[in-house]
C-alpha cells in the first residue's frame, strides 16, 4: 500500500507531456485565428484560500481562513473550458483560539452540483483565465440558486437533510472559547468567480472573488444559535488560488500528502 501511495505521489509531480507540448505550440497546430491560447485539458489540483469575517456567537465577530482543495477535471473547446470538480478538503483557520469550525466529510460530498464554465483571454500579462460566476447552494434546494431568498426556517419545504445526519440543511461542527462545543445545522449560498493568469504551461494563479450567506436553522445548543454569517475579508490579496497541472492518476489522497509540493505553499 505505501510502495503505491509513493508512486500515485511522484505522478503527481510529474507534468502531462503531450499537453506541456500542446501548450508550447510544439505538435500540430490548429490555423492561427482557431487555435487555443493554450491546451489546458487534463486533470489539475487546485487550492483556494479565502478570507472571511464571521460572527460568531458570544465571542463577536473573528477573523477565518478557509483553505479548499480539490481536484478538477478540465474539457476544453477553442478557448472555451469546463470544469468538473471534487472537493478533497476544506480546513479552516481560525485568527483566535477563542472559535474553531470544522467541517465533516459529509458537508464536501454536496457543495459541487454540476460543472462549472471558464474562458481564456488574451491579456497584456499573457493568457488569462477567467471561472465564470456560480453559485453553489447546500442544505437547500432552490429553483433560482442566484437570487432566490434562503429559507429561514427549518419546517420550509425547500430544506434538505443534505448530509443525511437527520437535521435540517448542513452540519458545521463548532467550539467556542474551548468549553462550548456542539452542531450548527445550516442552509447556505457561495457565489464566487476565479480570475487569474496561466503564469507557466502547468500553473495558473490569480484571485478569487466571492460571496456568501448562511442561515442558521437549528443547533445542538441554544448558546450557538444567531446570525453566523460571513462577509469576504476587505484585502482582495488574502482571497486567492492556484491550479496546478497532475497526472490523471493522481487522486485526493495523493494531492492532501503532496499538498506542500504541488503548491509551493
Amino acid at each position: 500500500m505505501r510502495r503505491r501511495i509513493r508512486s500515485a505521489l511522484g505522478r503527481c509531480l510529474t507534468l502531462v507531456v503531450v499537453a506541456l507540448f500542446a501548450a508550447a505550440g510544439l505538435g500540430t497546430a490548429a490555423p492561427a485565428d482557431e487555435a487555443p491560447l493554450a491546451s489546458l485539458a487534463g486533470t489539475w489540483a487546485e487550492v483556494e484560500v479565502y478570507s472571511e469575517l464571521v460572527a460568531f456567537p458570544i465571542v463577536g465577530e473573528i477573523r477565518n481562513t478557509n483553505t479548499a482543495t480539490l481536484r478538477v477535471e478540465i474539457e476544453q473547446v477553442g478557448n472555451s473550458l469546463t470544469l468538473h470538480d471534487r472537493y478533497c478538503a476544506i480546513r479552516v483557520l481560525s485568527a483566535t483560539p477563542l472559535a474553531s469550525t470544522e467541517i465533516p466529510e459529509a458537508f464536501l460530498n454536496f457543495l459541487v452540483k454540476g460543472p462549472a464554465t471558464a474562458v481564456l483571454e488574451p491579456s497584456p500579462s499573457g493568457v488569462r483565465f477567467v471561472r465564470t460566476w456560480q453559485a453553489r447552494t447546500s442544505g437547500v434546494h432552490l429553483e433560482r440558486p442566484d437570487d432566490e431568498p434562503l429559507p429561514t426556517n427549518a419546517a420550509d419545504p425547500r430544506v434538505i437533510d443534505e448530509d443525511g445526519d437527520g437535521h435540517p440543511g448542513v452540519t458545521v461542527r463548532l467550539r467556542v472559547l474551548g468549553v462550548i462545543e456542539g452542531e450548527v445545522y445550516l442552509v447556505q449560498r457561495v457565489r464566487y468567480r476565479l480570475v487569474g493568469t496561466l503564469v507557466s504551461p502547468d500553473r495558473i494563479e490569480g484571485v478569487l472573488e466571492w460571496q456568501s450567506e448562511r442561515v442558521v436553522l437549528g443547533a445542538s445548543s441554544p448558546l450557538l444559535l444567531g446570525n453566523w454569517n460571513g462577509t469576504p475579508d476587505p484585502d482582495p490579496r488574502k482571497s486567492t488560488f492556484v491550479l496546478r497541472r497532475i497526472d490523471p492518476g493522481c487522486g485526493c489522497d495523493a494531492i492532501m500528502a503532496n499538498w506542500s509540493a504541488l503548491f509551493g505553499r
